[in-house]
């Protein structure tokens, strides 16, 4: 596992951006050969990336890690949607989120799909040419 760091450009926009993370600087990226709870019944190669309150796990089969990878970017945007949520609510959001994946799968999850909505929405402010 390693960490990423992003310019200072980006970090400044991501802080205009997303004034609910709490800062940028605050959150730990981190690029790793497997995510935490890979060996979960289930998760395998299902995620590209998993958020623990502040710390944002991305899986190496997301590509180059940065700001010239667009998907990577994206995914980024994605699991910074849920820092935000964590911080919302930091010690319930793990059991809801947990509550609603068993009762309603990943792709109805109200926290997942808030996220890929706002993700894609950062995605074309960070790059509206696109």
């Amino acid at each position: 596992m390693r960490s990423v760091m992003l310019s200072d450009e980006t970090n400044a926009w991501i802080d205009q951006v997303m004034p609910d993370l709490g800062g940028i600087r605050n959150v730990r990226i981190y690029v790793c050969s497997r995510l935490p709870f890979a060996w979960l019944p289930g998760f395998g190669r299902r995620f590209d990336g998993l958020t623990l309150w502040r710390s944002v796990y991305i899986h190496e089969r997301a590509g180059a890690p940065g700001e010239k990878n667009d998907c990577w970017m994206e995914l980024l945007f994605h699991e910074l949607v849920h820092v935000e949520q964590f911080r919302r609510a930091p010690l319930a959001f793990p059991f809801w989120y947990l509550w609603k994946l068993a009762r309603m799968g990943y792709c109805a999850h109200p926290a997942e799909i808030e996220a890929c909505e706002r993700g894609a929405k950062l995605m074309q402010k960070w790059k509206p040419d696109a």
